[in-house]
This record gives structure tokens, sequence and C-alpha cells, in this order.
């Protein structure tokens, strides 16, 4: 018995002769195989907004376990939860956890009650709410 081997690799002009749902098809594929050989390669993304987040994890690095800090924190630890890259910070969350003598869970719910009662994000002093009619 011949066992036929699958082939993935297609020409522009192959897909353009296949109908639009086909070609479609054959995109995600191949986009699915691509993104998966990169993830096995072990190679790290760098998050869009991890130059901004750096900042906030320094402030954070430096500051007390405040309202907004703990929102702060909460928000990046999810943001960065299984993200395959941007190790230093990963690890700079942990190191403020660590510091502020807390676990994922107790922040967790520390920061709900926050939500809850609106205290997560307060407006500084002087500003004015915007206008977003």
């Amino acid at each position: 018995m011949k066992q036929k081997s699958l082939q993935i690799s297609l020409s522009i002009q192959e897909t353009k002769k296949l109908k639009p749902i086909y070609s479609k098809v054959v995109f995600c594929v191949y986009l699915y195989f691509s993104i998966s050989i990169l993830i096995m390669a072990g190679l790290d993304q760098t998050h869009p907004q991890a130059t901004k987040d750096g900042e906030v994890v320094n402030r954070l690095l430096e500051s007390q376990p405040e309202p907004k800090n703990l929102a702060d924190l909460a928000r990046l630890l999810i943001r960065y939860n299984n993200f395959p890259g941007a190790r230093e910070i990963q690890q700079n969350l942990q190191v403020v956890l660590q510091n502020w003598q807390l676990t994922e869970e107790t922040l967790f719910e520390q920061t709900r009650q926050l939500y809850a009662t609106g205290r997560a994000y307060q407006p500084k002093k002087g500003d004015e709410p915007e206008d977003w009619s």
C-alpha cells in the first residue's frame, strides 16, 4: 500500500484557480501551520504594548500597593498570562507580587472589590472629565 503525503505549499497561481472559499481555507491552514512552527521553534513575540507596559511595571517596582497600582498589576498579569514573549515583563510582574506579599488570587480578589466599589481608577485632582458625546 502506498501512503500519500499532503503537501501544503501552493503557488499563488494555484490558489487563484480555487474557488474563493477554498483559497481562504488554504490560507488559514497555511497560516495555522506557520504560526505553529514559530511556536514550536520557541521564538518569542514582542507584545505591541510592551514599551508602554514596561514603563508601568518599572513604576510598580518602585511603588506601594495602592488601588491604582493593584489594578495596573492585575491588568498586566492578565495581559501577559501565557503570552509567548515579554519574559522580562512577566518576571518583573512576579517580583512586584512578591514585594507586595500577594498571590495572584489575593490580588484578583482585592481588585474585584476595587472595581465593585468604583475605586480602581480614580481621576486625579484637577482632572476634568472627558466629554465622550
